[in-house]
């Protein structure tokens, strides 16, 4: 149990503050044994290791979003006749760049003329990396 005894000795203003001088006098009985260092270097441990997870954790854009933005840009430029995507992630690499990607394709009729394009975008954040006409 902890015995503590506080006193105050003086109160004094000074301006718009107040001080208020304070004695205190006691043990604090408490000791802490291994059981509970160990316990809290474990909780410790954890918490470190799940912040350090949930800020490290890659979450990419999802392959609708990615050709919806495509086929936004391209309808600039004329009716988007069709458009595909692969639903799933592919390693790219561009020296010295690697990243994950989603690949894609738009055909539109521009001038009275089809034409076709492909895409790679950026899976974590959706940027298109390169654009090209088949």
């Amino acid at each position: 149990m902890n015995s503590f005894s506080v006193t105050a000795l003086k109160v004094y203003n000074e301006g718009e503050h107040r001080f208020i001088l304070i004695n205190c006098r006691g043990k604090d009985r408490r000791k802490m044994n291994w059981k509970t260092f160990i316990a809290g270097i474990a909780v410790g441990a954890a918490a470190g290791y799940a912040v350090n997870e949930t800020l490290h954790r890659t979450v990419s854009v999802s392959a609708e979003t990615v050709l919806a933005k495509v086929k936004k840009a391209f309808k600039e430029n004329g009716p988007i006749d069709g458009s595909w995507i692969q639903m799933t992630e592919e390693d790219y690499e561009k020296y010295p760049f690697k990243t994950r990607v989603y690949k894609g394709g738009v055909s539109l009729t521009k001038d009275g003329e089809k034409k076709q394009y492909e895409f790679i975008a950026d899976a974590k954040t959706g940027t298109v990396l390169d654009v090209y006409p088949i």
